[in-house]
């Protein structure tokens, strides 16, 4: 996460503990994304069985379906019902 953010990781925790919590969060969630695309562009590069066999799942909001789910193929539903 230090060097993430560009900051000695002897000094991260005095960085951190200056943060708000919303700024975490998005600290956080900015670093788990990055991690997933660099995983997600390993698995690209390798063959189509292989990607099959990652078994790559893309959970949205049941709310954004009615907007997306016609673009996006196998689109399933399981709360709402629509």
């Amino acid at each position: 996460m230090a060097d993430f953010l560009g900051v000695n990781h002897q000094k991260i925790y005095a960085e951190i503990s200056s943060w708000t919590l919303y700024k975490l969060q998005k600290v956080l969630k900015l670093l788990m994304v990055n991690v997933a695309v660099e995983q997600l562009q390993i698995i690209e590069k390798k063959s189509n069985s292989t990607q099959s066999r990652a078994k790559i799942t893309l959970a949205v909001d049941d709310s954004v379906i009615d907007r997306v789910g016609k673009r996006l193929r196998r689109t399933f539903t399981w709360y709402s019902g629509r």
